[in-house]
């Protein structure tokens, strides 16, 4: 039996909102960097509904498995 790779999906933010079992962890999202006083840091990437979100689909909420 041939083995499948590891690959994910994308999907707009909006319509997983839409589901009732949609859980959200927002602090596994994608950092940014931001330019503050000259200097770069890492900040947290606002999700709104226009996101669109990349999902592993064999992990669960902290590790790792959401980018925006």
């Amino acid at each position: 039996m041939a083995t499948m790779g590891k690959y994910c999906k994308a999907y707009s933010l909006k319509k997983l909102r839409e589901f009732s079992q949609w859980t959200e962890c927002a602090e596994n999202a994608k950092r940014e960097n931001q330019s503050v006083e000259g200097k770069e840091v890492e900040s947290n990437r606002e999700l709104t509904d226009l996101s669109t979100l990349k999902i592993l689909p064999t992990r669960g909420c902290n590790d790792n498995s959401l980018h925006s």
